[in-house]
């Protein structure tokens, strides 16, 4: 049987969750085809990543960003049975559709091997007030004596 999940939380503890489940060993019958009969062969659970991310960065590095995520500018499904699949998740998420192009001239050195990448969708973040005080803004580089805001990450 499959079971399709989705897991959202902390990096570690969804890593820890997925390892400690594929660490898992089972019967697995296998049957004579002639009497029925069954004979066990120990078996580990399979987990597939069937995964969604929300990749979370600044406005101003989005080509930066996309062009360290997709080779050639393709966000689509590579394989025909999932895109179906994706259209309906798009559907119910709170996104734009993928852009089509963007500047590609850098990008950030990233293994990518073996990982189909698709697309779903973006949005912009809201700008929040940001309130602190005036030491907290002397830290970072901010001049306390006027109003800042900040794109929502």
């Amino acid at each position: 049987m499959h079971l399709l999940i989705g897991t959202r939380g902390n990096q570690e503890s969804v890593d820890l969750f997925i390892k400690e489940l594929s660490s898992k060993y089972m019967n697995l019958p296998f049957y004579d085809k002639k009497t029925g009969k069954s004979v066990n062969v120990v078996n580990a659970v399979h987990v597939r990543p069937f995964q969604l991310w929300e990749i979370i960065f600044p406005k101003e590095q989005k080509d930066l960003i996309l062009t360290t995520i997709f080779t050639d500018k393709n966000t689509g499904v590579a394989n025909p049975k999932f895109k179906r699949i994706y259209k309906w998740i798009c559907k119910f998420l709170p996104f734009q559709k993928m852009p089509e192009d963007w500047d590609d001239s850098r990008h950030f050195p990233i293994q990518k091997a073996n990982i189909e990448i698709i697309g779903i969708g973006m949005k912009d973040d809201r700008m929040m007030d940001f309130k602190a005080t005036d030491a907290q803004m002397k830290s970072i580089g901010l001049d306390p004596k006027k109003e800042w805001e900040y794109e929502g990450l």
